[in-house]
């Protein structure tokens, strides 16, 4: 059986075949003919086999695994690949794949597909709960999640309030209607990736809920840090990274 032929007897099967098939593979990878190992992977796991997106989806996978093998090894590789688990995980990326069009979902896309490997030590339900914020969550959620991280000693000591909030994430963005950002930093609270001061201020007059002066007004917790180590780099990268000021991509 040739590299590009899969096995039609279960998924372990063809799990083993379709990582020695990209293994094969080697840069550039363009206009690989119908029936390669791209389209056998389409046919896995989509039902759209002539979506752009998956199209170049399945290119950035093909790409990433002869990376990913380059840094850990072909046999660490095998192993890891012919685990019912990354099947799951996957089939995840490619439904998150094909509904989105942002380069920025698409690079933390790449980079938690890295990061199934780099981080084995990293629990798969936390991983591929990492993978499902990425789904849920825009580029705007991202980029407040990212300020937050980069400015929380300043907000934690000077903002107390939604107003105040806006202004400081506004002064070096484009626009942003008020009332989204209240629910996009709600969303985050949401997801356990920052929390709250009961005592912060809404936009309508608000006052807080309840007396809470000493604690911190927004935080980003430990769940939200590893949460954006894991979108935002993969290791030894020296290409793309999620650019944490501007929520955009940027040369690292």
């Amino acid at each position: 059986m040739s590299v590009t032929e899969i096995p039609k007897e279960n998924w372990k099967d063809k799990s083993i075949a379709l990582s020695k098939a990209m293994l094969s593979m080697a840069p550039p990878i363009e206009g690989i003919p119908v029936g390669s190992i791209i389209g056998e992977l389409i046919s896995l796991f989509v039902t759209t086999p002539h979506s752009k997106s998956m199209e170049k989806w399945m290119h950035t996978v093909a790409e990433r695994i002869v990376y990913v093998e380059s840094q850990i090894g072909q046999e660490v590789l095998l192993e890891l690949i012919q685990k019912d688990e990354f099947t799951t995980y996957f089939a995840e990326c490619c439904r998150i794949a094909t509904k989105n069009h942002q380069e920025e979902k698409l690079l933390m896309l790449r980079n938690s597909f890295d990061n199934y490997f780099f981080k084995a030590d990293i629990h798969f339900d936390k991983k591929y709960t990492f993978l499902r914020i990425v789904d849920e969550l825009t580029v705007t959620h991202l980029s407040i999640l990212n300020f937050i991280e980069n400015n929380e000693g300043y907000i934690i000591h000077n903002i107390k309030d939604y107003e105040n909030l806006y202004k400081l994430y506004i002064g070096s963005r484009p626009e942003i209607d008020r009332y989204f950002l209240r629910r996009c930093v709600r969303d985050l609270e949401t997801q356990g990736l920052v929390r709250i001061n009961n005592d912060f201020k809404d936009f309508i007059h608000g006052q807080g809920f309840a007396s809470d002066t000493h604690t911190p007004s927004i935080k980003l917790i430990d769940l939200g840090a590893e949460f954006l180590q894991f979108v935002r780099e993969s290791k030894g990268s020296n290409d793309q990274s999620f650019n944490s000021e501007q929520g955009g991509v940027s040369k690292s």
